[in-house]
């Protein structure tokens, strides 16, 4: 009995987020409000209250979900050399354009921009795992060297975001390729 609530409650959990995040493509996250998502879902408002505190709540826990789908994706990325970003920013690009439509609408309306500070949290790990593991041996430089890449490469992902992923992840990652090596001084 108790596994069947439980997946119940699931279902409906999820029913609440999916409609949520449908309302959002369309609204403003301040104009839309529990009778509107319950209404959507079918649900009651205490059904909504049974699960969340209120819409900001439902937005934390959206966001938390996510950020540790995107974790437990990159923390499988195996140790590569720094000059493989292909290899080990795809998954994480792959990963965002799977979610786009969460990413986008998330990036907007980001909580006290803890959805931002997350994601270069975790792009930061992915980064530091990669150049600690290949050239740099000096924690001072190791620090400074890691927050220039992941700042560069953040930027050009947050643009990528922002601008409604018009490149694929492949022509984003050769991107940050180019400017992250010499490339992109001698390009013309």
């Amino acid at each position: 009995m108790n596994t069947v609530n439980n997946k119940k409650a699931k279902e409906t959990r999820k029913k609440i987020e999916n409609a949520f995040l449908e309302m959002l493509k369309h609204s403003d996250i301040t104009t839309i409000g529990v009778t509107d998502i319950c209404n959507e879902v079918g649900v009651n408002r205490s059904t909504f209250y049974l699960h969340y505190n209120n819409i900001n709540d439902l937005v934390e826990q959206i966001e938390a979900k996510m950020m540790k789908k995107l974790t437990k994706e990159m923390n499988a990325t195996e140790y590569l050399k720094i000059s493989d970003s292909e290899r080990y920013l795809l998954p994480y690009l792959n990963y965002i354009y799977s979610n786009q439509e969460f990413f986008r609408v998330f990036y907007k309306y980001s909580v006290n921009n803890k959805y931002e500070t997350r994601l270069e949290e975790i792009l930061y790990s992915v980064i530091k795992k990669h150049l600690n593991y290949t050239i740099v041996s000096n924690s001072i430089i190791l620090d400074y060297c890691l927050e220039y890449y992941e700042a560069g490469i953040f930027t050009i992902i947050k643009k990528w975001i922002l601008n409604n992923y018009k490149e694929t992840p492949e022509e984003i990652v050769k991107i940050i390729a180019i400017c992250t090596t010499n490339k992109f001084i001698n390009s013309k």
